[in-house]
């Protein structure tokens, strides 16, 4: 007779357990085709509803407002890309960096002034950056270029910013560009092996 209980009891717990099972797998199914209803019933609401009015010309956020560059490097500055890749093959070479990846503002500064630097390096860009091959920075590459006096004072304090962040600053004539021989000295301060 205990054996008949036990087995009773047990059938009785294992129903149980499908029947609560079955309740929240339903429930779950319930709250799942009640969200996909929600989310897509929108979309389908979204899709019949008239369409908006049309922005005004003068906003350029539609892509429509954008074309593709030709060329990243200029005619100018693809023969030195070109150049260094040959000449250090063993670096990393990498073309219009901005300044505030080479250099940063130091911690200590904070408030206005330091919102006001970093826009400033974010504003500035080197042609080149040359790189060892864990990533360490070896020098930046400039070619020189004819300009006014606000570009002379923007160069100058792109050379005031890399020598006090104690990267070397390599100027190059675009007209005249070194020998291959004599341009990893320029850039790596060393000889060529």
């Amino acid at each position: 007779m205990a054996w008949y209980l036990f087995l009773l009891i047990a059938t009785l717990l294992v129903g149980y357990a499908l029947w609560s099972y079955r309740r929240k797998a339903a429930q779950r199914a319930a709250a799942s085709r009640e969200r996909f209803e929600k989310i897509f019933g929108e979309l389908e609401r979204a899709a019949r509803a008239p369409a908006p009015p049309a922005a005004p010309a003068r906003e350029t956020s539609s892509a429509a407002a954008f074309s593709a560059r030709e060329r990243l490097l200029g005619e100018t500055e693809a023969p030195l890309y070109r150049l260094l890749r040959a000449e250090l093959p063993d670096h990393e070479i990498f073309a219009q960096v901005p300044l505030g990846a080479v250099v940063g503002v130091p911690e200590g500064l904070g408030g206005a002034e330091r919102e006001r630097r970093l826009q400033w390096l974010a504003r500035h860009r080197l042609d080149f950056v040359v790189c060892d091959r864990s990533f360490r920075i070896v020098a930046a590459v400039e070619l020189e270029a004819p300009g006014g006096a606000e570009e002379a004072g923007a160069r100058r304090l792109r050379a005031e910013c890399l020598e006090a962040a104690g990267v070397r600053l390599v100027r190059v004539d675009p007209a005249a560009l070194p020998q291959r021989e004599a341009l990893r000295a320029l850039v790596c301060g060393a000889p060529n092996p």
